[in-house]
C-alpha cells in the first residue's frame, strides 16, 4: 500500500525522524526528510534500522544499542533514545552522578 510522503509533517509525527534530523543538524550535516529518505523505503514510522541507514548515508558513523542511560559514557552524548512509550527523543547530556543524576 503506497502512502504519500510529506517531509514537513512526517518529522512532526515521527519522533525518530525528528531525532535523526536533529542529530544531523547538530553534527553540521543538516538534511531534509526527503534527502534522508533518498533511496530508502518509506514506512509509516521510521525504524531504528532505517534511521541508522539514513545517518550512514550522510556520513555519520552511528550504532543502535540497548543500554541504560547511566551506562553510557558522557562523550557519547547527544544520543537518541527510545522511551518506554515507544517515542524517541534526544538526550544532550548527563548532569551529576548516582542518585543525583539528571538528563
Amino acid at each position: 500500500m503506497s502512502q504519500d510522503f510529506n517531509p514537513k509533517t512526517d518529522a512532526q509525527q515521527d519522533s525518530l525522524l525528528w531525532s535523526v534530523q536533529w542529530l544531523a543538524s547538530y553534527y553540521n550535516k543538516p538534511a531534509s526528510a526527503a534527502v534522508l529518505y533518498a533511496g530508502l523505503p518509506r514506512e509509516r514510522k521510521l525504524t531504528p534500522q532505517l534511521a541508522l541507514r539514513m545517518l550512514d548515508q550522510i556520513g555519520m558513523g552511528v550504532g543502535w544499542v540497548e543500554r541504560d542511560l547511566n551506562q553510557l559514557f558522557s562523550y557519547l552524548f547527544p544520543v537518541a533514545i527510545t522511551r518506554k512509550d515507544g517515542t524517541h527523543c534526544i538526550v544532550t547530556e548527563r548532569i551529576g552522578k548516582g542518585a543525583n543524576t539528571s538528563y
